[in-house]
């Protein structure tokens, strides 16, 4: 799993773009037919989730391979106050078995 921090002010309106790679080989993972969502919460367990976006997967997997991006609304994040949140990005297959891939501080500012 990845660690990483997202440093976001609250109500802010734009792609978070990701390359998806396989964490042993370092190589691009084609996405084609898998889900992606992010959840943030104000707790480290995950829940309760604050609010959850759907990841856009970017539909050429041949030239853009592994890239796909998640893109909060205004309304995700305008009430929130500032301080550490947490995220969690799940990935789905095609047999809808879950995997968190990444998570990390989600930080409002």
């Amino acid at each position: 799993m990845d660690l990483r921090d997202i440093e976001w002010a609250a109500g802010d309106h734009y792609p978070i773009q990701l390359t998806i790679k396989n964490k042993s080989t370092g190589e691009k993972i084609n996405l084609t037919g898998y889900t992606f969502t992010m959840s943030v919460s104000k707790e480290d367990s995950g829940s309760p989730i604050i609010f959850s976006v759907n990841g856009v997967v970017d539909p050429d997997q041949t030239n853009n391979t592994g890239e796909l991006s998640f893109t909060p609304q205004e309304s995700d994040t305008s009430d929130l106050s500032p301080g550490r949140y947490y995220y969690r990005i799940a990935m789905f297959d095609t047999s809808s078995n879950k995997r968190t891939i990444r998570k990390g501080v989600f930080q409002i500012v």
